[in-house]
């Protein structure tokens, strides 16, 4: 399919060739040097073509994997992973987004009885309301020291009522 469309291409080229020069040898050496030319571009092209690609299939693996981990669960599909006797706090859906803790099963410690169900806080009793859906909780910032080789410093700056902040250059030499 590739070498059929510079053939077809190059008809346009030759017929082009024919009409300028008359020597059979010059008319194939021209021709010949334009088809190595037209091959060199499109193989450079299918090469950016191929890298793009590659591009767009990582950052669709990336997309279907941010979507997979910030996915609501229904409660009818599984609850929150249980260490200890309770969940790691997650978020819930109860008609509007909560930090809760799941207890799976009624259980007793030296200053509390829970019972099954969702948490907002320990020592709480259990919410009222229906968790319908919930999600893990994203990961935690990277430490302050990778943050601030990553971004820009940042200047406080006031103006008009509201604090604002912006982006700072740093001379190195300073």
């Amino acid at each position: 399919m590739f070498i059929e469309g510079v053939d077809q291409y190059m008809a346009n080229v030759e017929r082009a060739i024919r009409r300028h020069v008359r020597d059979q040898a010059t008319i194939t050496e021209i021709y010949n040097r334009a088809y190595e030319a037209v091959v060199m571009s499109m193989d450079a092209k299918m090469a950016e073509i191929a890298v793009l690609r590659t591009r767009a299939e990582h950052a669709e693996r990336e997309r279907d994997a941010l979507k997979a981990a910030t996915r609501w669960i229904p409660v009818s599909e599984g609850l929150p992973k249980v260490e200890n006797y309770v969940s790691d706090s997650v978020l819930a859906w109860t008609g509007e987004v909560e930090l809760l803790s799941f207890v799976p099963e009624d259980w007793v410690t030296n200053d509390w009885t829970y019972r099954q169900g969702w948490y907002r806080h320990p020592g709480s009793e259990p919410i009222d309301e229906t968790v319908t859906h919930w999600q893990p909780l994203p990961a935690p910032p990277e430490s302050e020291e990778e943050m601030s080789e990553k971004l820009p410093p940042v200047e406080r700056s006031t103006v008009g009522s509201g604090t604002n902040f912006r982006s700072k250059t740093v001379n190195p030499q300073m």
